[in-house]
């Protein structure tokens, strides 16, 4: 698998950059979380049980900082930011149409992980696989 590393610079100096503000839905915190943790059920649930489909309730937050760090991304790391970017190897040769190439593309993505974080562990724990049917792809040229 192809390895690929970026050296990572703390960014310390947000007021560098310009925000834009935004509004933005959070879930709000009610006193029932503690003991029923919020929850949503995606996919289909028999009609009579629609009503039980989301616990959520959501506040609006207005003025919301929101920072275009694009041209910063090698300046983020996990340790300090909480999250990072970085370019993962071309995995497009994987056929993910069957499930064997489903799974050959999560062993690649948790090989990539675990080398990159220098982890023993990378667990998946949600993904999803698009599929554009071939025909199509040419369109987008």
């Amino acid at each position: 698998m192809p390895s690929c590393s970026m050296q990572a610079v703390p960014l310390t100096n947000l007021s560098d950059l310009k925000p834009t503000l935004a509004s933005l839905d959070f879930v709000q915190d009610r006193a029932i979380y503690k003991h029923l943790k919020p929850y949503q059920v995606n996919g289909q649930l028999p009609p009579e049980q629609e009503d039980f489909r989301t616990n959520l309730l959501w506040e609006t937050r207005v003025n919301i900082p929101i920072y275009d760090v694009r041209s910063n991304l090698e300046a983020l790391d996990l340790e300090t930011h909480g999250f990072e970017f970085f370019k993962v190897p071309d995995l497009s040769q994987i056929d993910v149409g069957t499930a064997h190439g489903v799974e050959m593309y999560l062993q690649a993505v948790v090989g990539f992980l675990k080398s990159h974080l220098q982890a023993e562990q990378v667990v998946v724990y949600a993904f999803n696989v698009s599929l554009m049917p071939s025909e199509c792809v040419t369109c987008l040229d």
